[in-house]
């Protein structure tokens, strides 16, 4: 059950640009991407930094980070991966500002999981497309990112 009030916070201490830009979905148990984040020695966080800001950047970088674009569930093509050793943090990619700045990207990681497998586990992609379809994750993302004029997005 998706609770009715989420929020969704940028990630601290990376790159500000006008063409993306990343954060953590919170409010419910099951959202732990942000403790995952938190529960890093420094320097593991200063690694994951230097990624996000990469992506933030617009690099491209497979073994860091990589979307599902081709894969065979149109549900799951949104999905994004972080990744570090066994730490995997999971969300999804949106464009939040169709109207003002339609290229602009978010990229909203909900939920962290250790990870030995090669394969990504399908039940991560829908846990994460559950959320991404949520109105209530909409909503969080609305407050951050708004549209002249107060329009709301719908993703």
């Amino acid at each position: 059950m998706v609770p009715n009030a989420l929020t969704f916070r940028l990630v601290t201490g990376c790159r500000s640009t006008n063409r993306r830009a990343l954060g953590f979905l919170e409010g419910h148990m099951e959202l732990d991407a942000e403790a995952g984040f938190e529960a890093l020695k420094s320097s593991g966080q200063s690694t994951m930094r230097a990624r996000f800001d990469y992506w933030l950047d617009e690099g491209v970088c497979d073994s860091y980070f990589h979307g599902f674009k081709s894969d065979s569930n149109w549900n799951y093509r949104r999905c994004f991966v972080f990744r570090w050793k066994t730490h995997r943090w999971y969300g999804f990619l949106c464009h939040p500002l169709p109207k003002s700045n339609p290229a602009f990207l978010v990229c909203v990681l909900c939920i962290h999981v250790y990870k030995n497998e090669k394969d990504t586990d399908r039940a991560e992609l829908q846990r994460v497309y559950e959320w991404q379809t949520s109105m209530a994750a909409q909503a969080a993302i609305t407050q951050v990112f708004q549209e002249k004029g107060g329009e709301k997005w719908t993703n």
